[in-house]
């Protein structure tokens, strides 16, 4: 029962991941609107120069993870820091206590006081997720790909949808806001625990202003069409001087 647990926490705290900030040649007019389009949002979160002065955050918050059999709640805190990016989740669900986290190059983990690196059928999906860390920020650096994609509804809203390919050939499609430009939802494909390509999807709800930024307190997530995950956000602390140690593998016990 708890590795059946284990795993529905894993496969959703992924896409909890995605709810931080994600161009070569174009026709002229699509890849300005694109560029536009990516501009206008980093401007309604905050502004390129704000978002890229963020070192670090802790966001805590709680969770619901559906389940075949059910519903599964649970608490969690998300500690990050970037140049370089590191990430340390705390997950408590039905009164367990499990920990991920990235050093940078390692991606390990601990329950039940073992600690371990992931296998690699479980860290693979946690890079696709870490790659498309501020994706928004990054995409105008050599070798990424991006394209205007038309317009399309997202819970009842028209937005304009934006595909980013990055210098390995991943591709990520984000659907902004047509009239406040703020991100709607994030979409790829990335492997699951067993291998197989699946489709995610992270919508972004009840947006509010934070330390002169402009952020989504309401996650759904979505897998293969399949709702699987909804965060609520209760805080978000902005550059606390998180210190390295907090991401770095504990000695095995």
């Amino acid at each position: 029962m708890k590795r059946n647990i284990f795993k529905e926490i894993f496969n959703f705290w992924i896409i909890l991941l995605m709810m931080i900030i994600f161009c070569i040649w174009q026709p002229a007019r699509a890849q300005i609107k694109a560029e536009e389009i990516i501009e206008k949002s980093l401007q309604a979160q905050g502004g390129r120069q704000l978002l890229e002065k963020i070192h670090d955050s802790v966001v805590t918050a709680s969770a619901k993870i559906y389940i075949p059999t059910g519903e599964l709640l649970t608490e969690r805190v998300v500690y990050t820091k970037k140049n370089p990016l590191r990430l340390r989740v705390e997950e408590t669900v039905l009164g367990m206590k499990v920990i991920f986290g990235y050093d940078g190059e390692k991606i390990w983990m601990e329950q039940m006081g073992k600690v371990m690196l992931m296998p690699e059928n479980l860290a693979q999906p946690v890079r696709a997720s870490l790659n498309r860390e501020d994706l928004l920020l990054k995409c105008k650096d050599k070798g990424y790909k991006i394209e205007y994609m038309g317009e399309t509804q997202v819970e009842g809203k028209k937005s304009y949808q934006v595909k980013i390919t990055d210098p390995e050939g991943e591709e990520t499609i984000y659907c902004f806001d047509a009239e406040t430009f703020l991100p709607l939802k994030v979409e790829y494909m990335a492997p699951d625990e067993t291998g197989k390509l699946v489709k995610n999807e992270i919508i972004s709800l009840d947006f509010r202003n934070i330390e002169n930024m402009v952020v989504a307190f309401k996650v759904i997530g979505l897998t293969d069409g399949r709702k699987s995950l909804e965060t609520n956000i209760q805080e978000i602390k902005i550059n606390q001087g998180l210190d390295d140690s907090l991401f770095q593998m504990p000695e095995k016990k």
